[in-house]
Parts: C-alpha cells; structure tokens; sequence
C-alpha cells in the first residue's frame, strides 16, 4: 500500500491535478488505494478513511488481507 500512496502522491505532485484510482470491480483494491492514502496523506483513522469511501461508493469491501494492511498502517 506505500507505494501505491507514494505513486498516487507522486502523479498528484507531477500533474498537479485530480487522480483517478480504480479496478475492475471498484469493490476492494481501489477502494483500499484510496483508503490508505486518506490515512497517510491527509491524517484519518482507518474508520474515517473508510467511512468517506464508504460515502462515496456504498459497495466498498476491501478484503480480508487487505482489510489487515490497512489496519497495520
């Protein structure tokens, strides 16, 4: 998840505008990107980080391994 969040930061910096972050299902993977990077970047708890892509996509599911990344960030 680091260096997702380090890529996702670095296009933000290089291109210095919106970034899209998806997958196929935009159920887990993406989701979890984009949930790791509220937790670094912008300093949420795993709980808010989740709760405002949870607010945006209700089908957000990251899953069980991924879910264990998060929660060790």
């Amino acid at each position: 998840l680091d260096r997702a969040v380090d890529a996702i930061v670095a296009a933000r910096d290089r291109v210095g505008c919106k970034i899209l972050v998806h997958c196929s299902a935009a159920v887990s993977r993406s989701p979890t990107v984009v949930t790791a990077y509220l937790m670094k970047e912008c300093g949420m708890t795993l709980k808010e980080a989740l709760g405002a892509v949870v607010r945006k996509r209700a089908a957000v599911n990251p899953n069980q391994g991924l879910f264990k990344q998060l929660k060790a960030l």
